[in-house]
This record gives C-alpha cells, structure tokens and sequence, in this order.
C-alpha cells in the first residue's frame, strides 16, 4: 500500500471578505492508494480536533468506500484544531475577536478549497498518467 501524503494549503482566514486578504496553512491528508482514472474524492472532514497521522487509513472510507469506488481519500483538519491555527499558536487563536472566524460557513469554504485543490494540483492526473502507464508495460 502507498503512504498518506501529509501537507497543508493556504486558505483565506475570511471566505466572505475579499477586501481582508489574511491566510493561514489548512492541514490537509490523502491517499492515492485505491485511486483509478475517474474515481471520486472522497472527503473526511476533520472532527473538532486535530488530525492524526492514521486519520485516513483508520477510516471506512479508506477500507471499505475508497477499494469500491476507485477514490482518492482526502481529510481535511478543522481550523483552530491541530496544526490549522489561523493565528499564532497558543492563546492568540482563541481571544474572542479572532474566534468569529470560527463558523461553520468559513469550515465549509475551507473544504470547498481542499476540493479544489485537489482537482487543480494535478495529484489525481500524475497518478492517471502512471496508471495509464503501468497497464500499457503489461502488454
């Protein structure tokens, strides 16, 4: 089996105000292991905590959803959990000014970002490109 791919992408600390252009680094998981040319991304969105190093591979998508469907799994940690803090680490994420950010809305965009970096990075065509490779070297 291939490994779970750990990195992060810089989201907009505020989806709705374009005129604020503050970012912050999202954490984001995937595995490509089961992953065929059309398969679907199959998102785990990350629970009120932070991710940990097995969240993919310990989850029935990866055992059961991603082997069935063809799919690239993708978890995504929740801002202000884990290593997704908007702003420095310790207190300053969690003044009262600074947690409006925290929203159900702005969790919901910052998936919308994942998935769209997803299909923009070229993670899924690289690997329909060696797919494609490896089944035309069998012949």
């Amino acid at each position: 089996s291939g490994e779970t791919i750990i990195t992060s992408i810089i989201v907009p600390l505020d989806h709705f105000n374009k005129s604020d252009t503050r970012t912050f680094p999202l954490q984001v998981q995937y595995n490509a292991d089961f992953y065929r040319p059309g398969g679907p991304i199959l998102l785990l969105v990350g629970p009120e905590r932070g991710l940990t190093a097995y969240e993919i591979t310990l989850s029935s998508l990866y055992s059961e959803f991603a082997p069935a469907l063809n799919g690239i799994i993708v978890a995504s940690e929740h801002r202000y959990y884990g290593k997704s803090l908007p702003f420095s680490p310790g207190v300053e994420s969690y003044t009262l000014s600074n947690l409006q950010y925290l929203t159900i809305e702005q969790t919901l965009q910052d998936n919308i970002y994942v998935i769209q970096w997803i299909q923009s990075s070229n993670i899924t065509s690289s690997l329909s490109s060696s797919w494609s490779s490896s089944l035309s070297s069998l012949n």
